[in-house]
């Protein structure tokens, strides 16, 4: 997924700031690198399953091989709409190049998002990071580690007739970047995935998402909306690729404003453990960034 934290220009330095932001940091990195999950009967199986059925569903859990094809958050905007599974670590990373008419941009890497099965096939825990570097129309650069972000995702339901495939993530940013990609409020996340695998073999998928985000101008919180929808089809037997339309929309901001964004772009299988992207989009209003791209991978153990 391709997005950008709010920025808070309002820092404060204090120790007990920094004690708390490192403290947070340290819990969530111990959480993820020792957390337990059962261990599955056979090493290449792992227990598969969904939080919830619909209610006229007949769907039952199944084991879920290793050898079945990686799905990833990245390089599209709407996150998958399943987990990783029980026991599984995935890897996402990736580097991002966004340029405007008027001369400014930026890029952010390495876009780095941990995801980890943990307790149940239909939980993960995830960590995300990245660092950003940015320049101004006048030519002023800036960069700096952006905070980052932790949560879980829940796979909620499978498919069933015309019912969707579900997810939910529940995640929030922890105070912990530079003053000027960073802030010292902790800004939660709530969004909502879900999508159909058709009879043609495409698959149709949507996100519905609310988070809190800091005015960049006024350094107050405001809420944010954003919305996506895409379509996902096969290339080869290897290589799979995507369109996708996605906005954010601000409501109570002072200087943040409304963005359309139009993109695509294409993975392709190296093995069944290892995955490369590329994208590349343009937004559709001038408050909008003119033109983006980047490429990535996925590793899964």
């Amino acid at each position: 997924m391709w997005k950008r934290f709010a920025i808070n220009g309002n820092k404060r330095n204090s120790e007990m700031s920094k004690f708390i932001k490192y403290t947070l940091l340290i819990s969530m990195l111990s959480m993820f690198l020792f957390s337990t999950a059962a261990v599955a009967q056979d090493d290449d199986k792992l227990s598969r399953g969904t939080l919830l059925n619909w209610s006229w569903g007949e769907y039952t859990a199944t084991q879920a091989s290793m050898d079945e094809p990686l799905i990833g958050d990245r390089p599209d905007f709407i996150e998958a709409s399943t987990t990783v599974g029980l026991g599984v670590n995935q890897l996402e990373m990736g580097w991002t190049f966004t340029d405007n008419d008027d001369g400014s941009g930026g890029k952010t890497y390495p876009e780095l998002l941990l995801r980890k099965g943990i307790y149940a096939e239909w939980l993960e825990l995830r960590l995300a990071w990245s660092y950003a570097e940015e320049v101004t129309s006048a030519g002023a650069k800036t960069k700096g580690s952006e905070d980052m972000s932790v949560g879980f995702k829940i796979a909620l339901t499978a498919q069933e007739d015309n019912a969707p495939e579900t997810s939910l993530i529940l995640e929030m940013s922890v105070p912990s970047g530079d003053d000027v990609f960073g802030g010292d409020d902790t800004l939660p996340t709530v969004m909502y995935i879900y999508a159909w695998e058709l009879d043609n073999g495409m698959t149709l998928a949507g996100q519905t998402a609310f988070n809190r985000a800091i005015d960049s101008g006024s350094g107050d919180a405001y809420l944010e909306y954003s919305q996506a929808i895409g379509v996902g089809f096969g290339l080869t037997e290897k290589m799979g690729g995507y369109f996708e339309w996605f906005c954010m929309i601000p409501d109570g901001a002072e200087t943040e404003v409304q963005q359309h964004y139009m993109d695509g772009g294409v993975a392709l299988s190296v093995t069944k453990d290892l995955q490369l992207d590329w994208r590349a989009g343009f937004g559709l209003n001038d408050d909008a960034d003119d033109f983006f791209t980047g490429v990535g991978l996925i590793y899964r153990w």
